[in-house]
């Protein structure tokens, strides 16, 4: 998630975003965008894989395996590469997703702990 200081009104300046990937993770980063509304991909080097979820709180079972599947082929194709979840709000989806590919992915043993792991480390950040 950006930092509080890039949002304004709840929405990240895309400027921000773009500039913080470009300095840090130079062609090593995709962005999975699970909310309905797109942007001017061109700015974070077209490097954003879209799922529209609708209306949906998180993406359905076979949506959500197939996100983690790609997130994890992304991140096993190159130590470097970075991954970036974002949904409308910043919060449901993304946390979910976030969870399950850790989860996924043997990183956490289930679900809850990656869970428990998140909302901890944004409580940390939020400081």
């Amino acid at each position: 998630r950006p930092h509080a200081a890039s949002t304004r009104a709840g929405r990240v300046n895309l400027d921000s975003v773009a500039t913080f990937f470009h300095d840090h993770f130079q062609g090593k980063f995709m962005v999975w965008n699970l909310s309905k509304y797109t942007y001017d991909y061109g700015r974070l080097d077209d490097q954003v894989i879209a799922y529209d979820i609708k209306s949906h709180p998180v993406p359905p079972l076979g949506l959500l395996v197939k996100v983690c599947m790609s997130i994890h082929s992304w991140l096993k194709e190159d130590p470097s590469n970075v991954a970036a979840i974002h949904c409308r709000d910043g919060r449901v989806c993304t946390t979910a997703v976030a969870a399950c590919y850790l989860a996924w992915s043997a990183q956490f043993s289930d679900t809850g702990r990656a869970f428990a792991h998140i909302c901890e480390r944004r409580a940390q950040s939020a400081r």
